[in-house]
């Protein structure tokens, strides 16, 4: 009945793949049994099918390479398409040996997912996650699952299911029950005395006795048990059974898998085959036919060609195998391997190696090849600021700094460290904003490595990192200063890109003072160099465009000369430069200085829809300093709809936010935006205690932009006080 269902279900199956998950065929898929089955079980669905495949075979192309997101929302409308006319029921086992990305799937479609008819079940053993993952040398970290079942646990409640309540006899029992046999009492009581019943330990025994021949089946297809059953070989642990396994192997492929676990739990069978210098279709037969059919050690994952080089993708069945045979290894045999297998990686890949940059820099740094292992650290940060996955970003060029650390101080040290250290301000800006402590101390470590550099395009990077820092701190004087550099410094360098931002970053501290007028002045200098071409791509070196921050910041300094329409006009435009341009801290700039704008004008409705979508989108991609800023702005609408207690409740959490980033401009621009809820919940000497506050704030900065607004408020809440 199972099987008669599961057979209707591939017409929608197959539709929904084609549909929804094109680039999961032949990546999790395989597109040539898919097409076998859909020609028996769904014929209406073959043409769409035959015509995807046929398309990829006649470009000469894998499947796309996506960025992660979009891989797992392919994953999840295929699920969602199939329980809107099928309920379902998804099993993962094993979840302590998943790796990181599929634990990523799991947590989004637990998210994802809410509302459909499917039931996800996931399986792992709590002492494992517990215990968390071996780091080399650094000793364990925390298991990646912990946090996911904690996130779904606060957020769906009571959803676990202690297994470890169903050990015992008749777990055993039902173990073997699965399949047809011929097993007595004797044997199921003796089974359950060696294992405790323990699933882990049961399951692999079992499977043991199967393999040396210690059960067979019978005529009938029914396990029997022979003659001798060596009962004596039971492991105490995990690790003594895959032991045994991995020990049946001639020594010859023992060496060959513990070469492969040292690319990793994934391997390549090329790799593997230049790494022992073996003929590569031998290595592949091994891996493909015992090392696969009879021993279950590994398993194969796709074919692809690159430039023309095949490569053979496998995969062990277990971590734990991968893990066994690489501690296996002492140290010298590890380093030679991690140097032989990443050179040989780079081989292989060609001008294509950047993609493994992760992985290479993990072979290099075990050789003891540090520079070069930095280098590859640098170039994978550099990938995941282009993919906007900052905190991956800020991982990899914190280790390189780390790594370096160890070096001699030598002129190619100083020059690395100043490239990470450079590197690593922007990201560092687009989580935790512009008044970060650890971005200052990033780029007031580069400004040291640049003491000794008159003029360079990194002492450019320098002065940029601090100038914003300087400016968010409300330390004006000194941003000043800094944004004078920049011109010169840029005049200097002849170069009209770095002059454009230049530019920019004296006019925002101008306009922070007070001077409109001047801010206006250096935009139409910057207007006058900018070229979108040219300077766009400056956004991943500096983190931010200038000519979007220009427009938003253009809206604020219209409104204050009293040109509201061309404010509107000019901070709308930014916003949609930004959706274009597709960078989400450039983005979220450009939404919340329109939000604060449409406060500036008492525009309700448009503030409430522009600091709503700062938010949304500052929590999407952890952007901290924009998403307090974006709840000041909702604060002050939503006491100007009458909901007061919300929006102190929203005032005072983006003021401990505020504080806690050290934002001093954004605590000084929230203040009135607070006293003005105050004001309106009858609160007047709370109201008076924050203007006092601000305008205490204000003499001592110098931030003039907002000063005639603290006085307004002083004088209505000094009317209200009578």
């Amino acid at each position: 009945e199972h099987a008669r269902r599961l057979w209707a279900l591939m017409p929608d199956a197959v539709q929904a793949l084609v549909a929804d998950g094109p680039e999961l065929i032949d990546r999790l898929v395989p597109g040539a049994a898919m097409l076998a089955r859909a020609r028996a079980g769904a014929p209406r669905q073959v043409a769409g099918l035959t015509e995807l495949l046929e398309r990829r075979a006649d470009s000469g192309a894998s499947p796309a390479n996506l960025q992660q997101s979009d891989l797992f929302e392919q994953y999840t409308r295929v699920l969602k398409a199939l329980s809107r006319e099928h309920p379902l029921i998804l099993l993962v086992d094993d979840l302590q040996w998943a790796d990181v990305g599929s634990i990523g799937l799991l947590f989004h479609l637990g998210r994802r997912l809410a509302g459909s008819r499917l039931l996800l079940v996931g399986a792992y053993r709590p002492g494992d996650v517990a215990m968390g993952r071996p780091l080399v040398g650094l000793g364990r970290e925390r298991h990646p699952l912990e946090p996911v079942i904690h996130e779904f646990q606060r957020d769906l409640g009571d959803i676990h299911i202690d297994l470890a309540q169903t050990e015992g006899r008749h777990f055993v029992e039902a173990l073997l029950d699965m399949e047809p046999n011929r097993l007595d009492a004797v044997f199921r009581e003796t089974l359950h005395r060696h294992t405790g019943g323990h699933p882990l330990f049961t399951v692999e025994l079992l499977r043991g006795l199967q393999e040396r021949g210690g059960l067979t089946k019978d005529e009938a297809g029914r396990w029997i048990a022979g003659p001798a059953l060596d009962w004596e070989t039971l492991p105490p642990r995990v690790e003594a059974v895959i032991a045994e396994r991995i020990g049946r192997l001639p020594e010859d492929w023992q060496a060959m898998l513990a070469t492969a676990s040292v690319e990793g739990e994934e391997f390549t069978a090329e790799a593997v085959a230049r790494v022992q210098m073996e003929d590569e279709r031998e290595v592949v037969q091994r891996l493909s036919g015992p090392l696969s059919q009879q021993h279950h050690l590994i398993h194969a994952q796709g074919l692809e060609w690159l430039d023309g080089q095949r490569l053979s993708r496998y995969r062990f069945r277990h971590f734990l195998f991968q893990k066994y045979l690489y501690n296996k290894l002492d140290p010298v045999q590890r380093a030679h391997l991690h140097q032989a297998m990443g050179n040989t990686l780079e081989t292989l890949h060609g001008e294509q190696a950047g993609e493994l940059a992760v992985s290479l820099a993990r072979h290099f740094e075990a050789a003891g090849m540090t520079v070069k292992a930095v280098e590859y650290l640098l170039q994978a940060g550099n990938r995941s600021v282009r993919l906007f996955a900052n905190d991956e970003a800020i991982a990899h060029f914190g280790r390189g700094i780390e790594l370096i650390g160890r070096l001699a101080d030598t002129t190619q040290r100083v020059r690395m460290e100043l490239a990470l250290q450079l590197a690593l301000g922007v990201p560092l800006l687009a989580t935790r904003g512009f008044s970060d402590a650890e971005l200052a101390q990033t780029y007031g470590r580069a400004r040291e490595l640049t003491q000794s550099v008159e003029a360079s395009f990194e002492l450019f990077q320098t002065l940029t990192g601090l100038k914003n820092y300087y400016d968010v701190r409300l330390e004006l004087q000194m941003a000043s200063q800094v944004g004078e550099d920049m011109v010169l410094l840029a005049r200097r360098l002849d170069n009209a890109g770095l002059s454009a931002m230049a530019h920019h970053q004296a006019s925002t501290t101008l306009l922070y003072l007070g001077q409109a007028d001047g801010f206006l002045e250096q935009r139409g200098r910057m207007l006058a160099l900018y070229d979108a071409e040219r300077d766009r791509p400056l956004v991943y070196q500096l983190g931010f465009d200038p000519l979007i921050a220009s427009l938003s910041h253009a809206g604020w300094a219209l409104w204050f000369l009293g040109y509201p329409d061309q404010a509107r006009q000019r901070s709308e435009e930014a916003v949609s430069l930004a959706r274009e341009w597709g960078h989400p801290f450039v983005e979220a700039f450009a939404l919340f200085f329109a939000a604060q704008l449409y406060v500036y004008q008492r525009e309700v409705h448009a503030a409430a829809e522009r600091a709503k979508a700062t938010i949304a989108f500052s929590e999407k991609h952890g952007i901290a300093f924009w998403l307090a800023a974006g709840m000041c702005a909702m604060g002050w609408a939503l006491a100007e709809e009458g909901r007061l207690d919300e929006g102190l409740t929203q005032h005072l959490q983006a003021q401990a936010m505020l504080q806690a980033i050290g934002a001093e401009l954004g605590i000084l621009q929230h203040l009135p935006l607070l006293a003005e809820a105050y004001r309106k919940a009858e609160m007047v000497s709370e109201g008076l205690a924050t203007v006092d506050k601000a305008l205490a704030l204000v003499d001592a900065t110098g931030c003039r932009m907002d000063q005639p607004e603290m006085y307004r408020l002083k004088g209505e809440l000094l009317l209200k006080q009578g």
